[in-house]
């Protein structure tokens, strides 16, 4: 049977697409993953934070203005870098209606900073801390608020519950869940519903 079912590739590949045998199989959850783990053989290992990002918001769509502040041209991919090079990071990104808020979304995000792109670097480098850290390593069990040291040297006041607290003033932010402990090839990312303002 498998000589029929199976063909043999050279090599392993970025990205595979798979089907759970077909519509309507497609639409059921358990088919999907078969689909899923049946290509997992000729899958190269892991997906950086932007390639697991960009796959979350094809998904989701809930993530189009983080990827667009992250890309702004003005930064020469030196954001990008960061978010899928070699070194470890955890991104708390914020979900699309936390940008709203702010009346930023993917159209405007990159024009709104154009005068001043290193202030839209500052509140990026505010969602990200170096390290793979797991949602066990960014809040306390025993309830007592824990300091998260970001890149931007500053950092959260973080405490039991999904609760993050601007460690400059009293704003806070949740998790959105699950979508929490996102792993990635080089880090971790966590969803949350505001944007953080340092």
């Amino acid at each position: 049977m498998r000589r029929y079912a199976e063909i043999a590739v050279p090599r392993r590949f970025k990205t595979v697409v798979c089907t759970g045998a077909g519509y309507p199989l497609d639409k059921t959850y358990y088919q999907t993953v078969k689909g899923m783990v049946a290509v997992m053989d000729i899958l190269e290992p892991g997906g950086n934070i932007v390639q697991v990002a960009m796959a979350a918001n094809a998904a989701t769509g809930k993530f189009n203005t983080v990827l667009a502040a992250a890309t702004c041209p003005y930064f020469e991919g030196a954001v990008v870098d960061i978010l899928s090079g070699d070194d470890k990071v955890t991104l708390f990104a914020p979900v699309d209606t936390a940008f709203d808020e702010l009346g930023l979304d993917e159209t405007n995000v990159c024009a709104a900073f154009e005068s001043d792109p290193e202030a839209l670097l500052t509140i990026l480098a505010y969602h990200v801390t170096d390290g793979r850290r797991f949602s066990n390593s960014v809040f306390n069990r025993n309830g007592n608020a824990k300091e998260v040291e970001m890149l931007l040297g500053t950092g959260y006041i973080v405490t039991e519950g999904g609760m993050i607290y601007d460690a400059g003033s009293e704003d806070e932010t949740g998790i959105v869940d699950p979508f929490f402990d996102i792993n990635a090839s080089n880090g971790v990312i966590h969803v949350i519903d505001k944007v953080l303002l340092p």
